[in-house]
């Protein structure tokens, strides 16, 4: 999928322009030999601990890894000692150690803290002159930004101290030594500016009617006018030393001297000085260490170098988007490899099965921590404020769901409904799910609005997540790591379809991740969760989708509630999995 949101890489210590790096020692496995428990495998293919974890460990960060101990609940683990310790304190949430402290917080309306390696604590960061704290970004560059309860930004170092005063109200991480931040008129037309680390002004931003990537890297700070509808990067000094050409829609911010970019053709690799090294024909694409990229065609990766060759075929399934080794780990042919920057499979002590959805969601280093549980609990309306009228939907017959090709995003659920001895009734809503979703895709692809009009009643619930772009003269900002959560009528919605249909000509929708639940106290609930890829000629994006299903009448089954939350929060970090709006974040009683 051409989506330019999948390029962000999520680790900024693996930039090559960045002065601070982070070591990564090794990432959780299951080892396969004897039993099913995890261990640890360094970047280079060494196991570091083999199978001892019954839970699977997080990334290790600087010698500490982070180990789930039961409730929802983390205690850290040094693996540096020999041997290794692991604390006895728990937490609710506990970052990586980019510093030599990190944040955690013991619950959820408690305080943050900051605690060293031994998990003691070294600050309390509750309040700012008695406004509290309500959200935290771990370490950039030292310093970590902190938004509090009157929606104010601010910088805190390592020690607890409030070095900038929570003042902005708009405010970015540090990167090279500069962060973004802004200031709003009693109109909530934001000013921007770049300051030091003291707080001081570098210069102000002389831009109007641009969207700012946020974060220096290379030197540069990538913006788009949105007006002229091209990219640009300001230099230290806040001068416009680059301008590229105008097919280039979007593009990332650089790393390693090149930065990739989309086009209406696709995806591909400029460098500093606007050349293009690799043409914009690819499908996606990937930073992996400072030696090589990854570049994506028809459903396959390959490895290249900074000057755009490639260096190996188009075989890989799947590819890690980090290492700072010169190896990479891979997926081929149903089997996790370690591979070297040439492709020659790497040898390990052992076989090893990687935990990929959790590579995918979870940043080893990039983490913001949220005060209070996000987002609130959605009211779900009574049955008759929603309809789909049952002679729409024609139930699959059992050789139609045999007949799912096994790279379908329904292949996995359509052979539980066949193989796991559901009861006839689950089965026959679980057909009847499966063909609403494929019809529901086509809906927006073939641009039947009749169809969709169908589907929702005058009174569905429809919940929209959208995050707030850096956009001057918008007005007020929510912080740049949370999601503004709307709900459209359905009028609103379809009028703003019919707008889109109109101004594309082609919309692909693409669907993965796929998944149905069964409410397990409440009969006929289902929440079907899918992981969405839009594509369109004006715009692209990926989130999550969520509907919830009512069967409580067999002839008219009813959708009460649809959600979609953007898959990423900002350039560099992934919604946390524990914000997916999911069965369980409605309350039915």
């Amino acid at each position: 999928m051409r989506n330019i949101i999948f390029l962000f890489a999520l680790i900024y210590v693996c930039v090559s322009c960045e002065k601070k790096r982070v070591e990564i020692n090794g990432f959780p496995v299951k080892i396969l030999h004897g039993d099913s428990s995890f261990g640890i495998i360094t970047p280079d293919g060494n196991v570091l601990i083999d199978s001892l974890f019954s839970d699977k460990p997080s990334t290790v960060v600087n010698q500490v890894c982070v180990l789930p101990c039961g409730n929802e609940m983390f205690r850290l683990c040094d693996i540096s000692k020999v041997p290794m310790t692991t604390s006895s304190r728990r937490f609710i949430q506990v970052g990586n150690f980019i510093e030599d402290v990190t944040i955690a917080q013991e619950e959820k309306e408690g305080p943050f803290i900051l605690i060293n390696k031994s998990s003691e604590n070294i600050a309390v960061i509750d309040s700012y002159r008695g406004v509290p704290v309500r959200v935290m970004h771990n370490f950039r560059d030292g310093l970590a930004l902190a938004y509090t309860g009157n929606q104010k930004y601010g910088y805190v170092n390592t020690r607890g101290e409030w070095v900038i005063a929570p003042e902005y109200d708009f405010a970015c991480d540090f990167s090279e030594g500069m962060a973004l931040v802004g200031m709003a008129d009693r109109e909530g037309r934001i000013a921007y500016e770049v300051i030091d680390k003291e707080g001081q002004n570098v210069f102000p931003v002389m831009l109007t009617n641009c969207r700012l990537q946020g974060v220096f890297s290379c030197g540069l700070l990538v913006y788009k006018d949105l007006r002229q509808h091209y990219c640009a990067c300001l230099d230290k000094k806040g001068k416009t030393v680059l301008y590229l050409p105008a097919e280039i829609q979007e593009m990332t911010e650089f790393r390693h001297d090149v930065a990739f970019c989309l086009t209406r053709n696709g995806i591909g690799v400029v460098d500093k000085a606007g050349k293009m090294i690799v043409p914009a024909d690819y499908d996606d694409g990937e930073f992996i260490n400072p030696e090589r990229l990854a570049l994506k065609s028809k459903e396959k990766w390959a490895l290249f170098d900074f000057k755009g060759n490639r260096v190996t075929p188009f075989i890989y399934d799947k590819i890690y988007s980090w290492s700072h080794a010169n190896c990479v780990f891979v997926h081929q042919d149903s089997v996790d490899l370690l591979i070297d920057e040439t492709g020659k499979t790497v040898s390990t002590a052992y076989p090893f099965e990687l935990d990929w959805q959790s590579l995918e969601t979870t940043s080893p280093v990039v983490q913001f921590f949220y005060r209070y549980p996000l987002p609130e609990t959605v009211e779900v309306p009574e049955p008759e404020n929603t309809i789909l009228p049952a002679k729409k939907l024609s139930l699959p017959r059992k050789e139609r769901i045999q007949a799912i090709d096994t790279a379908s995003p329904f292949y996995q659920e359509a052979q539980k409904v066949l193989k796991n001895g559901f009861s006839e009734t689950d089965s026959e809503n679980r057909r009847v799910i499966l063909n609403y979703m494929e019809h529901f895709r086509m809906s927006y692809e073939t641009k039947d609005i009749d169809f969709l009009e169908q589907l929702f009643s005058e009174k569905a619930l429809i919940i929209v997540g959208t995050v707030v772009k850096q956009l001057p003269q918008e007005g007020h900002y929510l912080p740049a790591d949370q999601i503004r959560y709307n709900i459209k009528t359905k009028q609103q919605y379809l009028d703003r379809l019919r707008r889109i249909f109109k101004a594309n000509k082609k919309i692909e929708v693409r669907y993965s991740d796929f998944l149905i639940r069964r409410h397990p106290t409440r009969p006929g609930i289902y929440g079907v969760s899918v992981r969405q890829a839009y594509s369109s000629d004006l715009y692209s994006d990926e989130g999550y989708l969520f509907l919830l299903w009512d069967f409580s009448d067999e002839t008219a089954p009813k959708i009460h509630v649809r959600t979609w939350q953007p898959r990423r929060i900002d350039d560099q970090t992934l919604l946390p999995e524990r914000d997916i709006i999911h069965l369980g974040s409605f309350n039915f009683e």
